[in-house]
């Protein structure tokens, strides 16, 4: 990854192509240094060119804050960068309209990612310009787990201007989640959104038919029940109760009908675990078996119960009668 980062800042520098606006050949130290985590070098060319600290030294538009945290070398060197940036610069934009938060995100950088928020907690709300995307997207979307949980416990839910979690970045995250087989974070954000659970993405993506096709979500039905287990039905509208069936249905043999995708969901899709299937018809056989059990049993009580009575009835009537006539 890292030689890859630097092979795509050289070949945006001036070093491969020169460039009539910005003259990034002199930014080639800095450059080298950024990526190789050299903060001895970075720190003199600072102090001789301090506009450099928020310059953008590649035709991407890059800073060197952007350039340390792609590749990863030196966490000290991106402190220490943070440290001498005023907190706004923190959200200079890349090319897309990435900013340094974007790039952590991207790479998996969780350690980069604290140090950022902590000075600069307005960059969670900022999007990128390809796909408006928040840092949270792009750490679901580069299956980055612990920089993700990370920035979902200081995102705040209520943000009135990005609404991190309303639809579609609600939705796209969701489905990010799903494909990156984050599942307790894809049920823990529908259990907190419920909406999310049957909207669809512009280009048709949907996180639950997405769920539904990953083997991986549903090694047993066991585990599959815990995880159902932390979804609230009841605030679930109808149609994501329907999909949610739908893929919990994967291990037995039953067909429906999806009313969110419209479409017949084929019964080979759902008969994909023999193991769940054979559970199953034994878990039901006996709950129906001691349904059935229990109902014959208050059923023979009963009858046991009025034939005793009737018994009674008749002894006490002949008692009766006897008395009568020896009177």
């Amino acid at each position: 990854m890292e030689s890859q980062v630097l092979m795509d800042a050289s070949s945006s520098s001036p070093g491969a192509r020169e460039n009539k606006d910005e003259d990034y050949w002199r930014y080639q130290p800095l450059l080298k240094a950024a990526l190789r985590g050299d903060w001895d070098s970075a720190k003199g060319f600072f102090d001789q060119d301090p506009d450099a600290l928020t310059a953008h030294i590649t035709d991407a538009k890059q800073t060197a804050l952007h350039l340390a945290i792609s590749s990863g070398r030196s966490i000290e060197f991106v402190e220490k960068l943070v440290d001498l940036m005023p907190p706004e610069a923190l959200a200079l934009r890349a090319s897309q309209g990435r900013t340094a938060l974007h790039i952590a995100a991207l790479y998996g950088n969780t350690k980069a990612a604290v140090i950022l928020v902590e000075k600069h907690p307005t960059s969670l709300y900022i999007r990128s310009y390809d796909q408006n995307q928040l840092p949270l997207h792009f750490a679901a979307n580069g299956g980055h787990k612990d920089t993700l949980l990370y920035l979902l416990s200081v995102t705040k839910e209520d943000d009135p201007v990005s609404k991190p979690f309303a639809y579609p970045s609600g939705a796209l995250l969701l489905y990010q989640a799903v494909d990156s087989e984050f599942y307790d974070i894809a049920l823990d954000l529908v259990g907190r959104h419920p909406e999310l659970g049957t909207s669809k993405l512009v280009d048709d993506k949907h996180a639950l038919k997405t769920m539904a096709r990953k083997a991986s979500a549903f090694p047993s039905s066991i585990r599959l029940n815990q995880r159902w287990s932390l979804v609230d039905f009841k605030k679930l509208r109808p149609k994501a109760l329907v999909d949610f069936k739908v893929a919990y249905c994967r291990g037995f043999d039953i067909g429906v009908v999806d009313s969110t995708l419209d479409k017949e969901i084929s019964r080979h899709i759902c008969f994909g675990s023999i193991h769940g299937w054979i559970r199953k018809i034994i878990e039901d056989y006996f709950v129906i078996l001691a349904r059935d059990f229990f109902l014959i049993t208050i059923g023979i009580a009963l009858i046991v119960i009025l034939f005793t009575l009737n018994r009674c009835a008749n002894l006490l009537l002949i008692v009766s009668l006897r008395l009568l006539f020896i009177i």
